[in-house]
């Protein structure tokens, strides 16, 4: 009876100890994040996207930050805790035909950002997936993207 309740209690302690392991990469928060604001507007952003290809994974890259900074604002990051261009919470969808045009490849977006001179992206692949997620760091015209949106009619005069 000793040696049955031994292998027994053995058994229980090998079977709880026996969790799934956990996923590394799909713990990961894929939010941009701000690196630094430069004197001139130039806010310098690490994003990210998950793609097949380089190309692919840049282009969404950058509309993630500037959906970023526009709708949500950037609150992760080194010095920069900035608060949506557009304050307005409902002006996605308000203005949904503008945003379409203006997010559409080789859209006008593209004049707002750019990758960043001499770095490279970095990319991961999580398993069981067909996808790489990239990571970009990016430059963006904060200023000019600003007065696009007061331009535009988008943003209120302040």
């Amino acid at each position: 009876m000793k040696k049955i309740s031994i292998l027994l209690f053995a058994l229980l302690i090998v079977f709880s100890s026996c969790d799934p392991q956990k996923k590394i990469a799909g713990n990961y928060n894929y939010e941009p994040e701000c690196l630094g604001m430069a004197s001139n507007g130039m806010m310098t952003v690490r994003s990210f996207a998950k793609a097949r290809r380089i190309a692919e994974g840049l282009m969404l890259a950058k509309r993630n930050a500037l959906e970023e900074i526009l709708f949500k604002g950037l609150r992760k990051g080194v010095g920069c805790n900035q608060l949506p261009i557009l304050g307005d919470p409902n002006i996605k969808e308000k203005e949904q035909a503008y945003f379409n045009k203006f997010f559409s490849e080789n859209g006008e977006f593209e004049n707002y950002i750019s990758q960043k001179p001499s770095t490279q992206e970095r990319k991961m692949k999580t398993s069981g997936e067909s996808n790489y997620n990239f990571g970009f760091e990016l430059l963006v015209d904060y200023n000019k993207l600003k007065e696009k949106m007061k331009n535009d009619n988008l943003l209120k005069q302040q």
